[in-house]
């Protein structure tokens, strides 16, 4: 289903600029079906027409065969956004500590609920 998004987002793009990050309706079961059902059903709330011929061409197929690269991007950014936003939080605290404001990070909530379950507690002076 990501590369399909992302092939979609690559059709929408080269139409239309305005396109880019467009909202697009959800389709149920997209992964049992083919790209041109899904990007019509996909599209269909949008004021610009496809015609179907529009998602069945030879630069689209060698665009879905090149799904796997979209899966492995996807599941490196899912793996490092946890680190990374621990990172920027570790980096706020630093700055805090500097200006001479004394600080706490501490997790909120359970982290299987959510990754974002840190909170920053600062003191101003």
């Amino acid at each position: 289903v990501h590369c399909y998004r992302a092939v979609l987002e690559k059709i929408l793009v080269t139409r239309d600029k305005d396109l880019r990050h467009t909202i697009l309706k959800s389709v149920a079961k997209a992964h049992q079906m083919s790209f041109k059902d899904y990007a019509i059903k996909a599209t269909s709330n949008l004021k610009t027409e496809f015609a179907s011929s529009d998602f069945d061409t030879p630069e689209v197929r060698k665009e879905l065969d090149s799904c796997w690269e979209v899966v492995v991007y996807y599941t490196i950014r899912l793996a490092l956004a946890p680190l990374l936003e621990t990172v920027i939080l570790l980096d706020r605290c630093v700055a805090l500590l500097e200006a001479g404001h004394h600080n706490l990070l501490l997790p909120l909530f359970d982290p299987l609920l959510s990754p974002r379950n840190q909170i920053l507690f600062a003191v101003k002076k």
